[in-house]
């Protein structure tokens, strides 16, 4: 199996830079043994191909003392890979001492994204305040490098994060120069972030037109990612795309739609959500409805408990939307007898599923 494995690696040039005629190379990576005799010897020959492929084995490794070796390669031809290898690595004084170095001779603009991610995955606290120095000290029209959102995601995913950073990410977002990569990049980060300081009516304006113009559903998951308040909409917009209706339905209970009554349109999308034809988008849907819980009105809860009914009763739905429709079903109504005697009605979900949810919720 272990000699299969291996030839499924070496044969396998998605990997990038890795062909067949590296097999010492491969070998040593794979083992993660990181023979230096070894990588060196392929980390400066006259090949493009072999010396990108030495600096991915370095990459791999996890080892600081590759980093002065990287640091003597050619940075025109190689500097984007040696950046990318230096994040993998691992934090280095040398190597962030170089990264800076680097930025702040300015190299070519398609190598900034890349020195922004490397300081970001291994810079300290210190590090993000000199990049929100970095960012505040042009005084142009824009910020002129992309990746500065990506610097920040790294920082955050590590647990380093600062009001003044957020302040870039809003920035990224609603000025008028940013290009449609750094307002989604700035739109992914600002979601980790929480509690974005945007105003209302900007949040709603950006929402709308996004909406309105974009047919970018990655872009729009993004922007729905960063909603955590309540939103007024002048209308209900086209939701066509799983992906998106999915991340929609966990906000949905924030949104008021101007031209209709809520909760009612919010009720009303829940339930044809329900019934969609994608089944991830129905348990998530199954999963999200229980958010209107403060919002239905005696009126409205027999209406929904019937139409939720009518769902666990269909023999149709699978084992997984309806137990999760039902714990919802409890969240909304309550009483717990009423529900056990459900299971003796026939519906056919997993009661340690529901028994094990309220010894939670005590």
């Amino acid at each position: 199996m272990r000699v299969l494995i291996f030839l499924i690696v070496l044969s396998n040039l998605v990997f990038a830079q890795y062909d067949s005629s590296m097999y010492n190379l491969i070998k040593t990576t794979y083992e993660r043994s990181f023979d230096t005799h070894i990588v060196y010897k392929y980390l400066h020959p006259n090949s493009e191909q072999k010396t990108k492929a030495a600096i991915l084995s370095i990459a791999q490794s996890e080892d600081t003392s590759f980093v002065p070796e990287l640091l003597k390669l050619n940075l025109n031809k190689y500097g984007s890979e040696v950046c990318f290898a230096l994040a993998q690595i691992g934090n280095c004084n040398q190597s962030l001492n170089f990264l800076w170095k680097f930025l702040y001779a300015f190299p070519p603009s398609e190598t900034f994204p890349k020195i922004f991610f490397a300081i970001g995955k291994i810079g300290t606290d210190n590090d993000l305040r000199r990049i929100v120095e970095f960012y505040n000290s042009f005084d142009g029209p824009i910020f002129p490098y992309e990746g500065i959102s990506e610097a920040i995601l790294q920082f955050q995913i590590r647990g380093i994060k600062s009001d003044d950073a957020k302040l870039i990410l809003e920035n990224e977002v609603l000025h008028s120069l940013s290009t449609k990569l750094r307002i989604k990049e700035a739109l992914f980060t600002l979601s980790r972030y929480k509690n974005s300081a945007l105003t209302d009516e900007q949040f709603q304006d950006f929402i709308q037109t996004i909406f309105a113009n974009e047919d970018d559903t990655e872009f729009k998951q993004f922007a729905l990612m960063n909603i955590d308040k309540d939103l007024f909409l002048e209308d209900v917009f086209n939701i066509d795309n799983p992906l998106l209706a999915i991340q929609f339905l966990k906000i949905l209970h924030f949104f008021h739609f101007k031209n209709q009554f809520y909760p009612n349109n919010n009720i009303e999308l829940y339930l044809k959500f329900l019934n969609d034809k994608n089944p991830n988008v129905t348990l998530q849907s199954a999963v999200s409805i229980k958010n209107l819980k403060d919002t239905i009105n005696d009126s409205s809860k027999l209406f929904i408990k019937n139409k939720i009914d009518s769902l666990l009763f269909d023999s149709t739905k699978s084992l997984s939307f309806k137990g999760e429709l039902f714990l919802s079903r409890f969240e909304l109504f309550g009483d717990y007898e009423e529900h056990m005697s459900l299971f003796e009605g026939g519906i056919s979900i997993d009661i340690d599923q529901f028994l094990i949810f309220n010894i939670r919720s005590f």
